[in-house]
């Protein structure tokens, strides 16, 4: 290689706009889903939502990349998760470590705008949802960040 293909080619990468590394925007993400949600509307394969009074009961508390559903101040189930913010839709797989479906990994997508968050699990766990929506076979879950708690 001569010496001026060498410099052109030093030259051009290190002209290249440098993109943040995909970490970044992970991290950044889910820094933004921290906290304590609300459950807004919860309905479980396309079934009628679940009743007002017992949302009322639920939170989701988000730490790092653990997810914990409250209900009653005991906790229903815990699970970690990953998600990909630069994917259209966004996408989050969740694992479940205790509860109901303990061992089981839910594919899915969310919206995060401000301090509403919407998700939507296959619970079949092989498909990812297409659409935010109440469908048979997922679970469509809408949160608020909730007031009454601090991250």
């Amino acid at each position: 290689m001569s010496m001026t293909v060498l410099t052109l080619t030093l030259s051009a990468a290190l002209a290249a706009p440098a993109e943040d590394p995909p970490g970044d925007a992970v991290k950044a993400e889910m820094k933004k889903m921290e906290g304590a949600w609300a459950f807004e509307k919860l309905v479980p394969n396309g079934e009628e939502p679940r009743p007002e009074g017992e949302l009322k009961q639920m939170r989701l508390v988000v730490r790092d990349n653990t997810r914990t559903v409250m209900q009653g101040g005991e906790v229903r189930n815990k699970a970690t998760y990953t998600i990909d913010p630069k994917a259209s839709p966004k996408t989050i797989d969740v694992e479940i470590l205790d509860g109901p479906l303990k061992g089981r990994t839910l594919y899915g997508i969310y919206t995060l705008d401000g301090d509403t968050f919407t998700m939507c699990l296959s619970l079949d766990g092989k498909v990812r949802p297409t659409k935010l929506e109440a469908a048979k076979g997922n679970v469509y879950q809408v949160f608020k960040r909730a007031k009454d708690e601090k991250k």
